[in-house]
């Protein structure tokens, strides 16, 4: 009886100390393991990523300039079978600009200002210059007053936007055709644009469009100007 109780004890105390080495090997493997993290994350953590993400460039689509066209929007050219309306729109340049920040947000390009706060932002800078020069608020002096706001430096506003680059362009001509003889429509567009960097100043795309499509809508021809001028753009920024 002695014998067993004995040899019951050896085997109690070596199950226990196999107990008490495991458990010590396990803390042991934790704390190297806790002591590699805090050597080597803390380092890892002040890398850089091997990909870094891009940051969107922006772009802000200002008003194209445009002929001043009379206020009567509608003349006639021509004489007998050559006789034809025509039809010219005042707001062509603001028109133009609006397609063409359209159509560059869904190209994925660039991120685009969002003309509906261009204009107000615009529209904040005539009140200080009319503040500032109170003769140019005047009804009479409404020519000369547009034409200082058209002539502003682009790149001004580009800065005070934030924007990275600007893209200003010009109508040369824009119109809609009737013939009074055969009653057929036609659309004449010849525009130009340029994308500037704000902060170097230089023109880094232009681009010219003249064209002239036989029954074709005015809308139609702007945004098949516009789309032909875009895929030009893609050419420079991504290729």
């Amino acid at each position: 009886m002695k014998t067993s109780s004995f040899s019951l004890k050896i085997a109690f105390k070596n199950k226990n100390s196999l107990y008490h080495f495991f458990i010590s090997e396990m803390l042991k493997s934790v704390i190297i393991s806790i002591l590699v993290l805090l050597l080597f994350g803390c380092k890892t953590a002040d890398k850089k990523p091997l990909i870094e993400e891009k940051q969107p460039i922006t772009v802000a689509v200002l008003d194209f300039k445009a002929p001043n066209n009379p206020e009567n929007e509608k003349s006639i050219k021509g004489w007998w079978f050559g006789s034809r309306d025509i039809y010219k729109n005042k707001n062509a340049g603001i028109n133009y600009s609006d397609i063409f920040a359209e159509e560059l947000e869904k190209s994925g390009l660039f991120q685009v200002y969002k003309r509906s706060e261009l204009k107000y932002y615009m529209g904040d800078l005539r009140g200080k210059l009319k503040k500032q020069y109170p003769a140019l608020a005047d009804e009479n002096n409404k020519n000369k007053f547009e034409e200082i706001v058209t002539n502003i430096d682009p790149l001004i506003i580009g800065k005070d936007l934030g924007v990275d680059k600007i893209l200003v362009g010009e109508v040369d001509s824009c119109y809609t055709a009737h013939s009074r003889a055969f009653h057929t429509w036609a659309s004449k567009v010849n525009i130009s644009a340029k994308i500037v960097d704000v902060k170097t100043g230089k023109t880094e795309w232009e681009g010219k469009y003249k064209n002239k499509d036989e029954f074709s809508a005015p809308n139609i021809l702007s945004k098949k100007s516009v789309n032909w001028m875009i895929k030009n753009i893609k050419k420079k920024y991504l290729f």
